[in-house]
């Protein structure tokens, strides 16, 4: 019999585990089969989550997360990775010097600094090797507007408490990121799902906007509305990862930003009843891949 080799863009997700497999490196494997990708993966640390809560983080040895990233790269050609949660400064820096294996220039990285239920997942040591060593590698980082505050408003002389947060991201911080990808010469998208907060009545408003700021571009805005569901778990893997095969499979990073975006939404719409729990959690379920 004759095999015939198929030409299937390999994509390499590093992140963290999540038990409850909404989320992290299984939400990534999930979206990059959906795609047509082939996934690889090193994972960085296990988590023992659920819709509810992180109940434990286990970050996993330098040497064993050297050893997952030699075996990726001797094997296969990889087209595009995205990276997740990372869990601390050491592995972090371990990163910054181990992405050159890979030869491509489509990096995503999401910059996960904390769980949908509030779990901490990055320091302020973790977030400065963000800005200065490992953003600069990639093509594109997808923070949304709390992390991008965080990352990038002290820049701005903005950076605020989660208490004093506006409802959407500020001239000062916008430029001050527009100043950042100029130059680095890469693509930030600004999530803005967590940013349109109606703060007189408490409630999320209907339409998010999500900002791609561009080195040396006008800044493109993708509006859409937004989905009211409780399967919500994963949201930010999934569309940085979908990002990820969009980009290994070749498209633009702007045709790839808005396809990632139109999948997402497309997921979220037919996740309703998608999933039932023991305990009837009412929020932050996984969603239908």
């Amino acid at each position: 019999m004759t095999h015939t080799a198929t030409d299937v863009p390999v994509t390499l997700t590093i992140a963290g585990s999540d038990s409850c497999a909404g989320a992290g490196i299984q939400a990534d494997l999930k979206t990059f089969q959906a795609l047509e990708c082939y996934g690889c993966t090193t994972i960085t640390c296990s988590t023992a989550q659920n819709p509810n809560a992180v109940n434990d983080i286990e970050s996993l040895s330098v040497p064993h997360i050297r050893a997952q990233l030699s075996a990726v790269s001797d094997a296969f050609a990889v087209s595009a990775i995205k990276i997740g949660m990372i869990g601390s400064s050491t592995i972090a820096n371990v990163l910054v010097e181990e992405l050159s294996r890979f030869k491509t220039d489509n990096i995503v990285i999401d910059p996960v600094l904390s769980a949908s239920s509030g779990q901490a997942f990055a320091n302020e040591s973790l977030e400065k090797i963000y800005v200065r060593a490992l953003f600069p590698q990639a093509v594109l980082i997808t923070p949304n507007f709390n992390e991008a505050q965080r990352l990038f408003g002290h820049m701005s002389d903005e950076r605020n408490s989660t208490t004093s947060l506006p409802d959407k991201p500020t001239r000062a911080l916008i430029n001050t990121i527009q100043n950042y990808a100029d130059h680095h010469q890469i693509a930030v998208l600004l999530k803005g799902g967590h940013a349109c907060v109606d703060h007189k009545g408490g409630q999320l408003t209907n339409t998010i906007e999500d900002l791609l700021i561009r080195p040396n571009k006008i800044a493109l805005s993708f509006l859409h509305a937004r989905i009211e569901t409780i399967h919500t778990h994963g949201t930010g893997c999934v569309l940085s990862s979908a990002v990820t095969a969009y980009l290994a499979r070749r498209f633009s990073l702007e045709d790839s930003v808005e396809k990632a975006i139109d999948y997402l939404q497309t997921r979220l719409r037919t996740s309703n009843d998608y999933l039932i729990t023991k305990t009837n959690y009412r929020e932050n379920l996984p969603f239908s891949h």
